[in-house]
Formats: C-alpha cells, structure tokens, sequence
C-alpha cells in the first residue's frame, strides 16, 4: 500500500511542477523570423488564470456543441466537417485566449493570434496546444470547489442558540 501512495506523491509533484513551469509546444515561426533563420517558435503553455479560463468557457459555449458532437462513420465525416466551418476560428481562438493568458491579452490579442494560428499551424497542433489548455486548466478543481460550497449550504441557519441545543 504504501509504494501505491508513495507513486501518487511522486505523481502529485511531477504535476505540480508542470503546473509552475509550464509545457513547451512548437509552432512554425511567421515569415519574418523564418527570414532570420527561426524556423520555429516554443511556446510555453503555462496554468490559465481564472478570468482566462472564464473567457475560454464563454466562448466554449457559445459554440453550443455537445460532447456527443461527431459520430463514427460516413455521417460522421460530414458532421466533422460542418464543425470545423462552423466552430474552427472560435476553437482558436480558445487555443490563442488559453496561450495568452491576462486580461488585456486575452481580450485584444486573442483574435489576431487566433487568425495566426489557423493560417499556420496545423489541426494536429492546435489539437497539442488545446489537450495541453485542458490538461493544466483545473478546470477539475473548480468543479470540486463548486460541489465542496454547494455542500456547505452556507444558507441553512446554524443552531447556535442555547435554547435550541437545551442547555
């Protein structure tokens, strides 16, 4: 049992230092630097902010797909297709908010980057960049925190009176 706990520790902290640090994607570098010889750039996609990730839910929902979005097989092809015209420049959009981080970043700077991205990189690193968006947000700790405060009931009344203990 103990080597179980002891795994999840070590686990806990590799997580925990992704987290500070961050994880660096690669991006083909715009014309200007590939002039200068840059052929690529590293990102480094750090932990969204709240308000970042508040942005990133908004226009998440404004796409109003559910997860049940693509089906397997012919019909499914035809679905993807219709996501990706209808959805591909809000999904990077939500890529560029995610790389961004920051308020004004995040509200001014996210639709050129957004823009950028899809006309240079690829669907499999936009893809990259959004399950690492995914995986750092903690998006899984919020919805702890919400259940945590929803059993709270911070409105019912608490019994402090001496009346109602009978003492």
């Amino acid at each position: 049992m103990e080597k179980s706990q002891q795994a999840t520790q070590v686990e806990l902290r590799a997580a925990d230092t992704l987290l500070d640090r961050g994880v660096r994607i690669y991006l083909r570098a715009p014309l200007l630097l590939r002039i200068f010889g840059k052929k690529m750039l590293r990102v480094t996609l750090r932990k969204p902010t709240m308000g970042t990730m508040m942005a990133i839910s908004r226009e998440y929902l404004k796409m109003g797909v559910s997860v049940d979005g693509v089906n397997n097989g012919e019909d499914g092809i035809t679905e993807a297709h219709l996501l990706l015209s209808q959805h591909g420049k809000r999904v990077c959009r939500i890529v560029a908010m995610g790389m961004l981080r920051g308020r004004f970043a995040t509200l001014h700077l996210s639709r050129p980057l957004g823009w950028w991205l899809r006309w240079h990189s690829s669907a499999t690193d936009l893809r990259d960049a959004l399950f690492v968006l995914i995986t750092l947000s903690g998006i899984a700790d919020f919805t702890t925190t919400i259940r945590w405060l929803r059993e709270l009931k911070m409105t019912t009344p608490r019994q402090t009176s001496h009346e109602e203990k009978g003492s």
